[in-house]
């Protein structure tokens, strides 16, 4: 709640690589803060197919209104 609260005046937070913790995307939809989702990994370094992690992020967060893109 700290860090949403931190970073609420910018309106928005990029996850930068790592899926952002469940309890973190709660605080954000609460507070209304944008959060800008991406992909684990590294450039072209992915371990998985690039569409299954592409849909298990979308299945993971998709009733997460705070989650942008």
């Amino acid at each position: 709640m700290r860090d949403v609260n931190l970073i609420k005046d910018m309106n928005a937070v990029r996850m930068s690589h790592y899926p952002p913790d469940k309890h973190f995307l709660e605080v954000c939809d609460s507070l209304g803060l944008f959060v800008l989702n991406e992909l684990t990994g590294w450039q072209k370094a992915y371990d998985t197919e690039v569409e299954k992690l592409v849909k298990e992020l979308v299945i993971r967060d998709v009733n997460h209104p705070c989650v942008v893109m």
